[in-house]
């Protein structure tokens, strides 16, 4: 840290081990925050020298950090196309947005990271840069009142995170049981992120993770906390067209089987499957029932 006003340097805020890349300044909270190669944002209190936070979440080097003006929010990108927004106030990631293939490639073109990123506060909008730029305008509920515009599919109290989980057709939502704020929201979950519709959702045993099953019959398995995308229940079955999924229609009801690991799926193709959870990367079908 320089004096604007002599030149000298008056403090060094020890704590990255890698190059930084990014700052800001959150004015309201007084906090410095950096980050770069590595994958956690370091958050500072520039006047005692002192690291107040370190915040992990992402997986790659983070590209940008920018702050959101009159809000409690910070948001931050990596080169592996993930953007998440937090809330500096506690330091929760508060939503997770996962690039799609088409931002970072396409046929016969090299493959871009995402490279920059930046805030138009007047406009409300978000832009990140990465061989071409991509815009995102802030989402407002139609209806400010409700806890979200389309129907409630599933709700259920995580007393291991001391928080509740609603879910709709094309978002979840992690709510603060204390004080009723939204802590999380994750969006374009399920097999086609781009027509979203969630049917039934339920946790594991630890509940730590989010089971979701879509209207096209992917099973896949998020990360509570952060939403990470952590393994689907795909299968190869030549007697139906599509991709490889767990069913080849609508999965009506998912129910978690603690004292064997596993999850057990029904689906509008008139079949019950049981799938071993306990593989870190990959569901395992143990058996089909039909009929």
């Amino acid at each position: 840290l320089w004096d604007m006003t002599t030149g000298r340097r008056r403090r060094v805020l020890a704590g990255h081990r890698k190059g930084v890349t990014c700052l800001a300044y959150i004015p309201d909270q007084r906090f410095l925050v950096s980050a770069g190669y590595e994958f956690d944002v370091l958050i500072w209190n520039p006047y005692v020298q002192q690291l107040v936070s370190r915040i992990s979440g992402h997986m790659h080097s983070i590209c940008g950090v920018k702050i959101i003006a009159g809000t409690p929010q910070l948001i931050t990108a990596d080169t592996g196309s993930v953007v998440k927004v937090w809330d500096v106030r506690d330091f929760t990631c508060v939503q997770t947005l996962v690039g799609e293939e088409k931002w970072v490639s396409s046929k016969n073109a090299p493959k871009f990271s995402v490279s920059s990123l930046m805030v138009i506060d007047k406009e409300k909008k978000m832009a990140l840069a990465c061989g071409t730029a991509h815009f995102f305008e802030s989402q407002k509920l139609e209806n400010p009142e409700l806890t979200d515009d389309a129907p409630i599919i599933y709700a259920a109290y995580n007393p291991t995170t001391l928080s509740f989980i609603s879910v709709s057709s094309n978002e979840i939502k992690i709510w603060n049981a204390k004080n009723g704020s939204m802590q999380r929201s994750y969006k374009r979950l399920g097999g086609d992120a781009d027509n979203v519709e969630l049917t039934t959702v339920c946790l594991d045993d630890r509940q730590r993770k989010i089971i979701i099953g879509d209207h096209i019959g992917f099973v896949g398995v998020y990360d509570y906390l952060n939403g990470a995308d952590l393994k689907w229940f795909n299968y190869t079955d030549h007697s139906r067209p599509g991709p490889d999924r767990a069913h080849g229609q609508v999965v009506s009801s998912l129910v978690y089987c603690s004292d064997h690991k596993v999850v057990i799926s029904a689906s509008w193709d008139r079949t019950v499957c049981v799938h071993d959870e306990r593989v870190a990367d990959t569901g395992i079908l143990l058996r089909t029932m039909t009929g």
